[in-house]
């Protein structure tokens, strides 16, 4: 095997290299403490550290992120004109089910949050389609809610409601029925 030679080496390498080498000269002279080099006195004080405290615990599998105790926890979706009952939806993780509506179909929503959120200001944003109808910010009342209507977008697909409260956002899913195509759509919870 052939081995390079050092203007083969780009020069950010060789510098590299070129420090490397000097550290381990170093450490094998003595010259840098606590380096592979140790003294015999030096391994003979290190053997006698005792540690004291509790044992350090192993890193495990990082957990989901947790839900703020401000963070809604369900709400309710009733659908203008129509003489179906209140779909109910449930946050996972701050994202709610997906509802289906039609085209330009008026929604109305109400969010509850936990007691702790009473009196917070929350914006309703939507994100990609559709309409919030609504005075903004919106206040969590004491009955932990708060209401808005959504008129959905016209043409076919999802629109998001973002829910921001402060630094935190929670998210409204909403996907608008295909008249022509009604197969074409993810799993809604309203037939």
């Amino acid at each position: 095997m052939k081995l390079p030679i050092a203007h083969e080496f780009p020069a950010r390498r060789r510098r590299v290299v070129s420090c490397i080498i000097i550290f381990l000269t170093l450490a094998s002279l003595e010259i840098i403490p606590g380096a592979p080099g140790q003294t015999a006195q030096s391994l003979t004080l290190n053997r006698a550290l005792v540690s004291s405290g509790p044992q350090a615990v192993p890193p495990t599998k990082a957990s989901p992120p947790s839900l703020s105790a401000l963070d809604p926890v369900m709400g309710s979706i009733g659908i203008a004109r129509a003489p179906l009952p209140e779909i109910k939806l449930f946050s996972n993780q701050g994202i709610f089910d997906l509802v289906g509506v039609n085209p330009d179909q008026l929604v109305q929503v109400t969010i509850t949050y936990p007691a702790l959120a009473v009196g917070r200001l929350i914006t309703a944003e939507a994100l990609d389609g559709g309409q919030v109808i609504s005075a903004t910010p919106l206040v969590v009342g004491p009955d932990q809610t708060i209401r808005f209507q959504f008129r959905a977008a016209h043409t076919p697909g999802f629109n998001h409601i973002a829910l921001h409260n402060g630094a935190r956002e929670t998210g409204l899913q909403f996907w608008v029925l295909d008249a022509q195509h009604p197969e074409r759509k993810p799993a809604v919870i309203n037939p």
